[in-house]
């Protein structure tokens, strides 16, 4: 059952950490490195 439950929310498991992630960079306070930063994010996904 347990692992039933697991197999439902892997895909939420696995969005959680990007929202986090993402909220971070609409915080950023200047254009560059809210750049850097979605560079650097979208190299970490590859």
């Amino acid at each position: 059952m347990l692992n039933e439950l697991f197999r439902h929310n892997r895909g939420f498991l696995k969005a959680y950490p990007w929202k986090k992630s993402l909220h971070r960079l609409c915080t950023c306070k200047h254009e560059a490195a809210e750049r850097r930063y979605l560079n650097h994010w979208i190299d970490q996904l590859q």
